[in-house]
């Protein structure tokens, strides 16, 4: 039985300051907690216990999920798939679930 985990990356452009429900699944009962964006790893690694070895195998026990992947890709597994964070580019408006393809974007962003 894989360990569960969840952890969101600290900070994602404009959704730094939004609140976000936490989805996380602890026997029958959904977590429900607002949580501001910069603030979710941290409300899931101590309320949810999500700690562990990068590359550990764990399962994302966000409601309906299930999905097992390295903790390493657990961030940004939850950040695209069940956050909906988007990665705007400062320049055309342009959004992207990656910051590396944002930035990848703006510096051939013809358009401002």
């Amino acid at each position: 039985d894989a360990q569960r985990l969840c952890e969101v990356a600290p900070y994602a452009n404009a959704s730094v300051n939004r609140y976000y429900t936490c989805g996380w699944v602890t026997g029958q009962s959904i977590c429900d907690h607002s949580v501001r964006g910069p603030d979710f790893s941290e409300h899931l690694r101590q309320n949810h216990g999500v700690t562990g070895p990068e590359k550990m195998k764990l399962m994302c026990c966000w409601r309906g999920c299930g999905c097992i992947m390295n903790k390493e890709s657990v961030t940004r597994h939850v950040q695209e798939t069940h956050l909906n964070w988007k990665y705007s580019c400062p320049v055309c408006s342009e959004e992207f679930t990656r910051n590396h393809t944002m930035i990848n974007h703006k510096k051939h962003c013809s358009r401002g």
